[in-house]
């Protein structure tokens, strides 16, 4: 009995790179925002609404952002976590769940959106 070889030293070989897949960015911004969803909500939606200003001012910028890879095989491009995330934040401090940072999370959270869909 042996062990079948799936693969030979002259296949070719892909790699998955991701901004958040490797040590020379991990205190980078878009490594953080991925880090503090769920943690630091309402710091990561301001973050995010400065985020999507600079993204939806320029063509250029926006284009290189829809090419920027997904921070887990779960999405495509790095953005698509980005409009689901600010919706359950919308929903959460419509339901008062930031305490007295509420009104703040909402509002950034529309005004996120809303350059997201330009964006889009």
């Amino acid at each position: 009995m042996g062990i079948k070889i799936l693969f030979s030293a002259n296949d070719e070989v892909y790699t998955y790179k991701s901004y958040l897949a490797t040590n020379d960015n991990i205190d980078s911004l878009l490594h953080l925002l991925w880090r503090y969803k769920g943690r630091m909500d309402t710091y990561t939606v301001s973050c995010l609404l400065s985020l999507l200003n600079i993204i939806a001012s320029d063509d250029y910028v926006a284009e290189h952002f829809s090419n920027i890879p997904g921070p887990t095989y779960q999405y495509a491009r790095y953005t698509d976590w980005i409009k689901p995330y600010l919706n359950e934040q919308l929903i959460d401090a419509r339901k008062g769940y930031a305490g007295s940072f509420s009104a703040q999370k909402e509002e950034n959270s529309v005004k996120a959106l809303s350059l997201y869909e330009k964006y889009e």
